[in-house]
């Protein structure tokens, strides 16, 4: 095996014998030590997929997989919804519940800020978030509020495990 010495200014630049290039390599990571200190990213299919304005109700959402079971925690997909009550392929927000949340005890009310892709018409959902469901309240979906407008403008339509 031949073994090539690089060199710059007459320094040597990598080692110039097989040993010395092998020698200490027991001291690096191996493939599998390093792989933990990454956050493996989940392929996969939503575990829940519907349109969802947040309201009281109904039953709320439920995962096919509880938080306590996913890697990190959920993905939730929002986008926004038109004036005749379909999902528009725009505006796409995506925000994370983390594993952890399940640990924060109570009724689990979380809130999700929204926004326009312009910045105006900010909206609040207020979700109420446990380890096998997603519940919502009744100032998610106000009544007499018309599709596509106020809080009823941005729609829950996916859930991703990560």
């Amino acid at each position: 095996m031949d073994i090539v010495q690089l060199m710059e200014n007459n320094e040597p630049k990598a080692m110039a014998t097989v040993v010395e290039a092998v020698d200490g390599l027991e001291n690096y990571p191996t493939k599998a030590d390093a792989d933990k200190s990454y956050q493996k990213i989940i392929q996969g299919s939503p575990l829940w997929t519907g349109v969802w304005y947040g309201g009281a109700s109904g039953s709320g959402t439920t995962p096919s997989k509880p938080l306590s079971q996913c890697q990190n925690g959920w993905i939730l997909q929002w986008q926004e919804m038109s004036s005749t009550g379909q999902a528009n392929d725009a505006v796409f927000q995506f925000q994370y519940v983390p594993k952890n949340h399940i640990s924060n005890g109570g009724i689990g009310g979380t809130v999700f800020n929204l926004n326009a892709y312009n910045g105006k018409n900010p909206q609040t959902k207020y979700l109420y978030i446990k380890d096998a469901k997603i519940t919502g309240h009744d100032l998610n979906a106000p009544d007499g509020t018309a599709a596509g407008s106020g809080n009823k403008m941005y729609i829950l339509t996916k859930i991703f495990e990560y």
